[in-house]
């Protein structure tokens, strides 16, 4: 039976957890804003390329 070498055995080390913080972590605060401001931003601008496309089509059916 064929053995891995020795730089090639990866050594599991038990995870060691942190103590729970008291109050809420600001950079998880911070990324997540950052994360639904940029889909508010996006949802807008799909929102306005929707009504600018309805607009269009509002024109061009009354002329």
């Amino acid at each position: 039976m064929s053995r891995l070498p020795a730089a090639r055995v990866i050594h599991l080390e038990p995870m060691i957890k942190e103590p729970p913080r008291i109050g809420a972590d600001p950079y998880f605060i911070h990324r997540a804003l950052g994360v639904s401001a940029f889909f508010l931003v996006l949802a807008v601008f799909i929102l306005c390329k929707r009504l600018a496309e309805l607009d269009a089509l509002i024109k061009a059916a009354t002329v």
